[in-house]
């Protein structure tokens, strides 16, 4: 239960961030198409430079790990991440027509699927590097 607690107040920190970051891209005069996957690239890339995934490692695993990934890997990983911001956006599309409520849906979406596919997990045990001491 508080597990899912969780995850849910997760997904709409994700959200807000995806809605943060896709009101500054919204500037950029491109398409939808273009924004969506910009989007996701800097909210994953994002991740990486605030801390937040060094976050991820500490309260999943514990405080004796932190976030070590190639700068390789994260650009690949921000690259998947922004081709499944632009594939859930473009599915939501059909049945949302605002950006900003599709962006923050999508965002709380693609946090969810992540963690019930198992991705979330993936990428911890993949990027979670354990500290020496």
């Amino acid at each position: 239960m508080i597990y899912m607690i969780g995850l849910i107040f997760e997904a709409l920190f994700i959200g807000l961030l995806s809605l943060f970051i896709f009101v500054i891209i919204n500037l950029i005069p491109v398409n939808l198409f273009i924004k969506l996957f910009v989007l996701g690239f800097i909210t994953h890339y994002f991740g990486y430079i605030s801390g937040i995934q060094n976050f991820y490692c500490n309260l999943y695993l514990s405080n004796r790990y932190e976030y070590e990934s190639k700068p390789v890997n994260i650009i690949i990983e921000s690259l998947f991440e922004g081709f499944f911001y632009l594939y859930i956006g473009l599915l939501l599309l059909k049945i949302i027509s605002n950006h900003f409520i599709l962006v923050f849906i999508s965002g709380i979406f693609i946090h969810l699927i992540a963690d019930f596919y198992g991705i979330h997990r993936l990428f911890l045990n993949f990027n979670c590097k354990a500290i020496e001491k």
